[in-house]
Formats: structure tokens, C-alpha cells, sequence
């Protein structure tokens, strides 16, 4: 019979044909060793003592079956360099070799689950049924695989659908085949049109001999270190895109260099591939929990020691191209916090006489940039505006909102005073503001705000509430009340909003404090809020302060209580008082 592809033509046939034949065979046998391990630990632990020595002939026929069916199927078994090999005899010694393990696993299997069937574990029942499944699998892949080369195999009793599932691996081989075609050129050239300085840590002068010529070809400048300490001082001296670190070396270890790389932030980015042998794999697993990348085994496949060098470097790649945008992010927030606070005023009015008001305000952003805008300014002769708002969301879409507010806020006052006869009014100011913010909101963004107006003359305050926390009145009597009146609708919630003025008539030495939700919501370590009651109790303490020291005050007392608590809010303060001049 003649196999449907013509594996002593075509070496790469034969590679994709025993590749494929290794997933099919290796995944049942080492599933069969897995259950065998799981099925001794149950009976030692649960005392089945009745149940070890049979156990002990499965696991050790579970073992030299794993370790069979990977010798079988190493490379260097199967592709000698001359081609010599017969498939057909391969595939009838891999059914003899491997039936007498299996026939042990399944025999000594069905006798065991006779005597497991009663007064067992269903666990262990169910594991040593998974078992004779894998074995029975196994048999059957054998066996299909034996029929595919025109063997004679008797067929496997009670599986006779077994040997489909390999019967005919053609279609799987040609798909390797396609899988693992050679490099062409151009690819080769694109694997070396990235080349990167490759440090090469190994005692072995062999061994960094052999990796610096290849890594060369490939088109990479090489360091060379002999060993620990030497390797340190190149990375302190270098800049080095990528690490080949031998495990066993004299004086500092490889695990030793790793562990002071990742140690040290400007170092601790650099992508190692650990240098082993086989023998060397526990070894191998601390340092890739240590944070290594990858890892190479002794003998160097130069075929994977490019792939895995070309993907580290790719990685390293992609990884300074992303702290590069994150740096260029943060200066770019710095600035935009620097705008943004430069929008805010940071000089205040000076109380005279005709100008009859003391005022502070300070705003922190929990983040780089916030959404939370404070104003205060003369909008005509006697008519004293400010405001404190917070835009819904965090981050830079915030601020850009809160910017756009807080221009409009400005614009409609001083066109009020150009185009209007009658006085000032909050609500207006307010109409037209949320009705501009409703445009082009996509976002469905909004902004809670406190507005009002004071009369220096008479200390009528007049201000609407747009969804923010009340203001607290800190009278000259020294008693702390909140302002009257249920919030209204934030700004920008509902095109066509109508507010309405609300008023408090000041006495002279009164105060307002106003105040964004990142006061009473600021929270410590123990999850718990600063609230209003201790806003009030602080209040009632610093009322008599002027306005600056009452800001700074309340400040101390939040960031006192919320400690090294992370910062979950924009915390905005703002006090006024109304002191005219004696008569």
C-alpha cells in the first residue's frame, strides 16, 4: 500500500506526519499518568490499602508508557540525516512497543474497578473509569494508525470506531506542512530588518561563542559577559534590548542577576530568556516566576532560538513604544492641568469699601486633570458672582466640559448686561447655559452647580442650586444652617429647563461656604465617609476664620481624615463673606 503522501520524498512530510503522530499519542498517555498519579494519592490518603499494589503496576506501566511514546517520537529517532527510516516499520513498532504498557494499564484497570465498585468514592471510581477511557483511546489511535500504514493490527475489540479518529491523517499533515514551511527570504529579512543589542551571559566561552555567531548572522549587535558580575556592570554601562541568561554559573548565579534586574525599576523591563538544560527545569520555573520571559534549552535549536529572540524583541518593542505614549500622555495632562487650573482664579477680590466682599477658593483634582470649576467676579456695579460646579465623569473629557462651562458661564453674564435692562439673575444665566451645554452632548454629560449672586449693598443673595450639595451659612451669631430649597436639575440634563431664582437675605460678618461632592464623599482607609456631620462640626469650629483660612482649614481636616486613602474625587471649596463698612 502506498501512503497518499510520499514521506521518503519530502523530509518535511515526514516531520508534520510523526508531529501529528506525537499530539495524537502524547495527550491520551500523559492523561493515563495524570489519572494513574491522582488514583495512588486517593487510595493513600483515603487508607485503600487494598488498592495500592495494583495501583503501583498501572502508575509504573502509566510511566514507561509516557516515557515510550516520547523516545519513540524524539526527532533525533526519527529524522536521522539520511532519510533512512521506514515509516510503515515506524508505525508497526510504535503498535508493538506501546501495547504492552497499555494491556498492563487496561488489565490490571478493569480488575480494580470490579473491586472499587463497591464501598468506594465516586471520585475515585470516576477517575479510574477516565483512566481505562484514555487507554482504550490510546489503543484505538494505535491502531488506526498501523491500519493507515498497511499493517496487519487485529482490530481492537469494543472500539471499532477507534481507528478513524488516525486512520487518515493526511489532511492534518498537509496542513503542518503549511504550518511549518521554511522561512522564505523576504520573511528572513524582516526577521532581521529589527536588530537589537543582545547581552549573552554564559561561563561556557563555547557557548557564548556559538549564540553571538548566530545572533550576529541575524543581524544583532552582541555583549558578551562571563558571568554575573560582569553581566550587571554591562547593564548599568549599556543599553541593552534583550538578555540570554545561562542558569549555572560560578560566583553570582543567573537566578541571583534576574532577581537584581527585576529589582531595579530602570532595569526591571528588559526581557530575559533563561539559558538551560533539560536537567534544569524546576529551575527554569523560579525564574520565569521571577519574571523572566522565556527560555532556551541546551542544545540551541537555531530555528527557535530566532523565533523566540524575534518575539522578546518585539515584545521590548511594543513595550517602549507604549511607555513612550504614556510618558507623552503625562506630559500632556501636566500641561492640560496647568491650563486647567490657570482657567480657575487665583488671585481674589480685595474687600474695600465699595467692593465689600472677602472670598477663597481652592480646587484639587483627584486626578492629573478634574471636572470641577470654581469662578467668582464682579458682573456689574454691586453684583458679586460665583459659582461652584462639578461636571459629571472624571478625567480629561471632564475638564473639557468643565472648560466650556465655566467660558459660557462668563459669556452669559456679560451679554445679560449688554443686551438686558432688568437685574442679574441666577436662573436666567442658568437657562441659557444648560440650554448651550445641551448641544452636541452626545455624552449626555452635566454639570451640578451652585450660582449665585450677591448684592453688596443690601446682602441679598440671590442663586439657584443645579443638583449640588446645599451650601452651609455661617451667620455672625456663629450658627452654622444649611441654605433652604430641594436642589433642582443639573445643567445640561433636559433641553428647555426652567430655573428658578431662590434668595437669603445676608447680615453683615455672614458667610456662605460652598463645596463640591468630593468633600463629604472623600473616604479613608476604612471605607468610611468624611459626611456632612463632620463638615458641619468643622464649620462650627473655623465659622469666625476669614474665608481663606476657613478654605484651608476644611481642606486639612479631609485630607487629615481620608489619610494615604486614595483620592476618588475632585475636592472643590469655596467661602465668601459680606463685610460692608460700617456706618
Amino acid at each position: 500500500m502506498t501512503d497518499p503522501i510520499d514521506q521518503r520524498a519530502d523530509p518535511r512530510a515526514e516531520r508534520a506526519l510523526v508531529a501529528y503522530v506525537r499530539q495524537e499519542l502524547s495527550a491520551p498517555a500523559t492523561a493515563i499518568l495524570g489519572y494513574a498519579e491522582m488514583l495512588m494519592d486517593d487510595a493513600v490518603q483515603a487508607g485503600r490499602k487494598q488498592f495500592t499494589n495494583d495501583l503501583e503496576r498501572i502508575l509504573d506501566a502509566s510511566r514507561s508508557l509516557h516515557e515510550l511514546v516520547l523516545s519513540l517520537l524524539d526527532p533525533a529517532t526519527v529524522h536521522p540525516t539520511d532519510c533512512s527510516v521506514d515509516l510503515a516499520e515506524f508505525r508497526r513498532t510504535l503498535h508493538h512497543d506501546l501495547r504492552t504498557p497499555i494491556n498492563a494499564i487496561k488489565g490490571y484497570g478493569e480488575m480494580l474497578r470490579e473491586d472499587a465498585a463497591d464501598g468506594s468514592a465516586e471520585s475515585f471510581v470516576a477517575d479510574l473509569d477516565n483512566l481505562l477511557k484514555e487507554a482504550t483511546l490510546l489503543l484505538g489511535r494505535i491502531d488506526g494508525l498501523v491500519t493507515y500504514s498497511g499493517g496487519d493490527a487485529p482490530p481492537l475489540e469494543g472500539a471499532a470506531h477507534a481507528p478513524t479518529e488516525i486512520a487518515t491523517p493526511t489532511g492534518a499533515v498537509e496542513s503542518l506542512l503549511k504550518a511549518v514551511h521554511p522561512i522564505a527570504a523576504s520573511e528572513a529579512e524582516f526577521a532581521a530588518a529589527r536588530p537589537g543589542r543582545i547581552l549573552v551571559v554564559d561561563d561556557n566561552a563555547s557557548n557564548r561563542d556559538l549564540l553571538s555567531r548566530r545572533l550576529q548572522r541575524q543581524g544583532h549587535i552582541v555583549l558578551l559577559a562571563e558571568d554575573g558580575a560582569r553581566a550587571l556592570a554591562l547593564v548599568e554601562k549599556e543599553a541593552i534590548d534583550l538578555i540570554l541568561l545561562d542558569l549555572m554559573m560560578p560566583g553570582i548565579s543567573g537566578y541571583d542577576v534576574l532577581m537584581r534586574l527585576k529589582r531595579e525599576p530602570r532595569h526591571c523591563d528588559i526581557p530575559t530568556i533563561i539559558i538551560s538544560a533539560l536537567s534544569e527545569f524546576d529551575s527554569v520555573v523560579r525564574c520565569i516566576e521571577a519574571g523572566a520571559d522565556d527560555y532556551l534549552a541546551k542544545p540551541f535549536n537555531p530555528t527557535l532560538l530566532r523565533a523566540r529572540v524575534g518575539a522578546s524583541l518585539e515584545k521590548k518593542r511594543l513595550r517602549d513604544q507604549l511607555k513612550a505614549s504614556l510618558e507623552r500622555l503625562e506630559q500632556e495632562l501636566v500641561a492640560a492641568r496647568a491650563l486647567q487650573i490657570g482657567m480657575l482664579p487665583r488671585t481674589f477680590p480685595v474687600w474695600s469699601p465699595e467692593q465689600p466682599v472677602k472670598v477663597h477658593a481652592l480646587m484639587e483634582p483627584a486626578r492629573e486633570v478634574g471636572g470641577d470649576l470654581y469662578d467668582c467676579f464682579y458682573a456689574a456695579e454691586g453684583a458679586f458672582c460665583f459659582l461652584v460646579g462639578d461636571v459629571s465623569g472624571k478625567g480629561a473629557a471632564a475638564a473639557m466640559f468643565m472648560a466650556r462651562t465655566s467660558s459660557l458661564m462668563r459669556m452669559a453674564s456679560e451679554l445679560w448686561q449688554r443686551t438686558q435692562f432688568d437685574e442679574l439673575s441666577p436662573a436666567r444665566i442658568a437657562d441659557a447655559v444648560s440650554r448651550e451645554l445641551c448641544q452636541n452632548n452626545e455624552d449626555r454629560m452635566f454639570v451640578t452647580m451652585f450660582l449665585g449672586i450677591l448684592d453688596t449693598r443690601t446682602g441679598m443673595l440671590s442663586y439657584i442650586n443645579a443638583g449640588h450639595p446645599t451650601p452651609h451659612l455661617l451667620r455672625a451669631s456663629g450658627v452654622v444652617e444649611q441654605a433652604d430649597g430641594k436642589p433642582e436639575v443639573p445643567l445640561a440634563v433636559r433641553l428647555g429647563n426652567v430655573y428658578q431664582d431662590r434668595t437669603v437675605i445676608l447680615q453683615p460678618g455672614d458667610a456662605i461656604f460652598v463645596y463640591s461632592d468630593g468633600v463629604i464623599e472623600a473616604m479613608n482607609a476604612a471605607q468610611e465617609f468624611y459626611g456632612n456631620d463632620r463638615l458641619e462640626s468643622e464649620l462650627c469650629v473655623v465659622s469666625s476664620l476669614t474665608p481663606e483660612e476657613i478654605v484651608r482649614a476644611v481642606k486639612l481636616h479631609v485630607d487629615a481624615f481620608t489619610g494615604e486613602a486614595a483620592k476618588a474625587d475632585d475636592v472643590t471649596i469655596l467661602a465668601l463673606r459680606w463685610q460692608p463698612a460700617p456706618h
